[in-house]
C-alpha cells in the first residue's frame, strides 16, 4: 500500500515538473524577447521554437530519474536535492545546446536556451521548496508519518531511537521496541514501551 502511494506521489510530481518545464520554456521566451530585443533583436514567433519541447521533455525526464530525484527524500537534507536539480539543469541545458548545434538550428537564440536552463532551475527549486515546507507543516500537525518499531533494546537500538527522535522532520514516529530476547521483562526503554518479543512481530504487523 505504501509503495503504491509513493509511486502515485512520484508520478504526480513528475507530471507537475514536466508542466513546469513547459512554463519555463514560455517564460524564457518572453523574458528574452522582452528585455533583450533591443540588443539582440526580436525572436521569431513562438511557434517556431515549439519543436524544442520534443527534445527538452525526454532529456529532462531522463536526467530527473538518472539523478534519483524521485527516490524518497525523507531523510536527506534539502541542499542535496537542490544540488541534484542544479545538475539536471546544467546537463540538460548542455545537451539541448548540443542538439541545437548538431541540427544546425541557427534561428535558435543561445541566450534563450541559457535563460530556459536558469528559469527551469528556479521553477523546480521553488516547487521542491514549497513541497518540503508543506510536508513539514503536515508532519507538525500529525500527518504524513510512518510508525516505527525498533527490534532490540540494547545500545544500538537506543542510539537509533535517539536519531529518529532527534529528526522529527523525517516523518518517523517511534511507537516502541520489540525485544530480541525470547523472555524479556523490560517494560520501557527511553520512555517507550517494549511491545513484546521478536516472535510476536507477525501478530503485531498483521
Amino acid at each position: 500500500m505504501l509503495k503504491q502511494k509513493a509511486k502515485l506521489v512520484s508520478l504526480f510530481l513528475f507530471l507537475t515538473e514536466l508542466a513546469l518545464l513547459a512554463g519555463s520554456f514560455f517564460t524564457a521566451y518572453r523574458f528574452r524577447d522582452l528585455y533583450f530585443s533591443e540588443t539582440y533583436g526580436h525572436l521569431f514567433p513562438f511557434e517556431q521554437y515549439l519543436w524544442l519541447i520534443y527534445i527538452i521533455l525526454p532529456v529532462w525526464s531522463f536526467l530527473f530519474y538518472y539523478f534519483d530525484l524521485y527516490e524518497s527524500q525523507r531523510t536527506k537534507p534539502f541542499w542535496n536535492e537542490v544540488w541534484k536539480m542544479a545538475k539536471v539543469s546544467f546537463f540538460g541545458t548542455l545537451l539541448l545546446t548540443a542538439a541545437v548545434f548538431a541540427l544546425k538550428a541557427d534561428n535558435i537564440s543561445r541566450l534563450f536556451i541559457i535563460f530556459f536552463g536558469l528559469i527551469s532551475f528556479i521553477f523546480l527549486f521553488l516547487e521542491r521548496l514549497i513541497l518540503r515546507l508543506m510536508v513539514r507543516s503536515a508532519r507538525r500537525r500529525g500527518y504524513n508519518y510512518r510508525n516505527i518499531i525498533l527490534v532490540g533494546t540494547g545500545r544500538r537500538a537506543r542510539e537509533l531511537a535517539k536519531v529518529i527522535v532527534g529528526h522529527k522532520q523525517w516523518g518517523f514516529r517511534l511507537i516502541g521496541f520489540v525485544s530480541d530476547q525470547t523472555d524479556s521483562r523490560v517494560g520501557k526503554v527511553m520512555g517507550y514501551p517494549v511491545l513484546g518479543v521478536v516472535t510476536d512481530l507477525p501478530e503485531m504487523l498483521g
